[in-house]
């Protein structure tokens, strides 16, 4: 367990991954095609968050340090009935948390491909 080794994790994932929650999986493209923007949905399996989140596209996060009903506010620009406006969006403080430390990472990867 990740907990007993006092690990924590957080980040993407891919949905045809060994170990992901088929109840996930199978209706992805439904979820991506027909959920509005800032829609959650998870499955908790022991320490273990699996979560996708609707914002221009699902994304896929897996997490054993969040919980699935914290969120936050991000500010995203919408059309509505021809006019651009921003609107709050509601985001899983696990894309928040995750999105502030990938900074270092992609700059480093960055680094490497040249």
């Amino acid at each position: 367990s990740l907990r007993a080794l006092q690990m924590s994790l957080v980040g993407t994932i891919r949905t045809n991954r060994v170990g992901f929650p088929p109840e996930l999986r199978n209706d992805r493209k439904k979820f991506e095609k027909h959920a509005e923007r800032g829609v959650t949905r998870y499955i908790r399996e022991r320490e273990h968050l699996y979560l996708q989140w609707k914002d221009k596209r699902c994304v896929s996060m897996y997490t054993n340090i969040h919980l699935g009903h914290e969120h936050d506010n991000v500010v995203r620009n919408v059309k509505v009935d021809g006019v651009h406006a921003q609107v709050n969006v509601p985001r899983p403080l696990c894309i928040r948390d995750y999105n502030g430390s990938m900074g270092g990472v992609d700059t480093f990867d960055q680094l490497i491909s040249t």
